[in-house]
């Protein structure tokens, strides 16, 4: 796709010229100086598509316009990207231009007006509760990434699901052993959560609270390979991270889940199951609760730890479809029934 455009316009000269991506990337710093390491990360990501769309060319703000990012669309689709992504790096720069708006360094001209991108797909299985009795009693090798992430994952269903990014900062502070509660600050909304600690549950923490105990004498027992047990940080649940600062520990937290993701496809080929991601543990708690147990939805999105119930029928709706695909038979099983009665007439 070849395109050749002449993006400097009057408007630009007249209303004063302001760098795109020099704002741009001042809004990344901004964001990561504020702890939004993923929206950064985004947001970089996808300046540097529009660097390689646009040649190498600047781009001012005030010459942003719908052909522009219309075309843009376009390009990054023929990247075979799906509508999912292209509407993640597309929302990134749209918050730039709006924020530029916003402090009144460029009129609005309404360039991303008009966009529309297909949802991410949600067709991989969800799994059921028989799926996650069979993980949970899978046999793993100790002393191992594997155990590990097996332990961790296993430990997330049993908390309602919990979110992997809040389990792997997960504190002693924030637990109760006492009164077998946990409570914490979901890192996405900053709302606090309060968990009831299952025995299963709490038996994998305070697994891992004698690990902490005896981590020297663990790495001379065959845990030595792996290196999150030297920087296993005091107070920390889990030993994935080994530092406060801010930026470090995103990356080392985004390497751990990196890890645990390659690690749950080994395991999950050990029992058929080969879409087994962080996330999945998450999908099969909220699953199980509202198709086998009939769970009230106010108490899945309190599990969830969902701001607005809307959230979580928006996210129930795109878990699984097995109730609807009940229904579905059930009717063309009346249906068959009663054309076999007429046909037998």
């Amino acid at each position: 796709m070849e395109h050749f455009y002449f993006y400097r316009s009057d408007a630009a000269i007249s209303a004063g010229i302001v760098d795109y991506f020099e704002f741009a990337f001042q809004e990344a710093k901004r964001k990561e100086d504020c702890g939004k390491y993923s929206s950064a990360s985004q947001l970089r990501i996808a300046l540097q598509h529009l660097r390689h769309f646009l040649k190498g060319r600047s781009l001012m703000l005030a010459d942003l316009h719908p052909t522009l990012v219309a075309d843009f669309c376009d390009y990054l689709v023929s990247l075979r990207l799906s509508g999912g992504t292209v509407g993640l790096y597309i929302n990134a720069l749209r918050g730039v231009y709006h924020r530029a708006v916003k402090e009144h360094l460029v009129m609005d001209s309404h360039p991303f007006s008009n966009l529309r991108f297909s949802k991410p797909s949600t067709s991989q299985p969800v799994l059921s509760e028989k799926d996650m009795s069979r993980f949970i009693t899978l046999s793993v090798k100790p002393c191992s990434w594997q155990w590990l992430t097996h332990r961790f994952c296993s430990c997330s269903y049993y908390l309602c699901g919990m979110p992997p990014v809040d389990l792997i900062r997960l504190r002693w502070s924030q637990i109760d052993l006492v009164h077998n509660r946990l409570i914490y600050n979901r890192q996405k909304t900053g709302h606090g959560a309060m968990l009831k600690l299952s025995g299963e549950a709490k038996f994998i923490l305070l697994e891992f609270r004698q690990m902490y105990e005896h981590r020297h004498q663990l790495k001379q027992q065959g845990w030595g390979h792996c290196k999150c047990m030297d920087t296993w940080m005091n107070g920390f649940v889990f030993p994935f991270l080994g530092t406060v600062n801010r930026v470090e520990s995103y990356h080392q937290l985004k390497n751990t889940e990196r890890i645990m993701n390659h690690c749950l496809k080994k395991l999950g080929a050990k029992i058929n199951l080969p879409h087994l991601s962080l996330y999945a543990f998450r999908r099969a708690w909220a699953t199980t609760a509202y198709i086998d147990y009939k769970a009230d939805m106010s108490d899945i999105s309190h599990g969830l730890g969902h701001a607005n119930v809307r959230t979580t029928y928006l996210y129930i709706q795109q878990l699984d479809h097995t109730s609807f695909f009940h229904l579905q038979d059930k009717m063309m099983r009346g249906l068959r029934k009663r054309v076999e009665q007429l046909q037998t007439k």
